[in-house]
């Protein structure tokens, strides 16, 4: 079994994720990813808000509602594959 890819913005101003995980996201959906985990920390929520947010205009992915680890400081997405009709 394959690591699932990983975008981490843990510790970063909103902004600055919220860019290097549409940046990133859009390299996994180029690469046919299947998967991504997000990596937001805890803190104040802050990132995980903004994710969930951004997650809502993006037509191609969708959380794992299943997925658990000890801490809630991370998502799981789903990636829908392009469309191959191009």
């Amino acid at each position: 079994m394959s690591k699932v890819p990983e975008i981490y913005i843990r510790k970063m101003r909103r902004e600055n994720a919220k860019n290097k995980f549409i940046d990133e996201l859009e390299k996994h959906y180029s690469n046919r990813e299947k998967e991504v985990k997000i990596i937001h920390g805890i803190g104040n929520y802050v990132l995980r808000e903004m994710l969930l947010e951004e997650i809502k205009s993006i037509n191609y992915v969708e959380i794992v509602e299943d997925f658990f680890e000890e801490s809630t400081a991370s998502l799981l997405l789903k990636i829908h594959s392009p469309d191959k009709k191009l």
